[in-house]
């Protein structure tokens, strides 16, 4: 699961390209509103999922309600920002006791959570995220 406003700084299309590379029994759930000037990012996004069986998008606004829906579906939640600073995401994930699928980067990795699976976005780290996917 990839949960939240859709925008370019959280990766989401760089995750799109790395499920294209992997068995169709993996999916991938893209879920959430397309932030305002991300139309064209959406787009890319949106082109990658139609040429594969493993991606599925719900490009809108999830109410309150709804959010348990989801985070009960996943069995991990990814973020695959390039840079933050805090996350409440993470945070939300963890309280659905989910495990999460994150860069090391920020405040991350201070977070100390045995929920978390960190991994480095450097292609010459062993601990890439294409390579952290193929081995789940």
């Amino acid at each position: 699961l990839m949960f939240g406003n859709i925008a370019s700084y959280k990766g989401i299309l760089e995750t799109t390209e790395k499920f294209e590379k992997l068995s169709d029994t993996k999916k991938l759930l893209i879920v959430g509103g397309v932030k305002k000037g991300n139309a064209d990012y959406f787009k890319r996004i949106m082109d990658i999922s139609s040429r594969t069986k493993n991606i599925y998008i719900i490009d809108k606004i999830i109410h309150e309600e709804e959010v348990p829906i989801f985070f009960n579906l996943a069995h991990y939640v990814i973020f695959n920002y390039r840079q933050v600073l805090t996350s409440g995401g993470i945070i939300l994930a963890l309280n659905y006791d989910k495990k999460v699928i994150a860069p090391s980067i920020g405040c991350i990795p201070e977070l100390e959570n045995s929920n978390i699976v960190l991994f480095d976005h450097s292609e010459s780290n062993k601990k890439t995220l294409l390579k952290l996917l193929q081995s789940l």
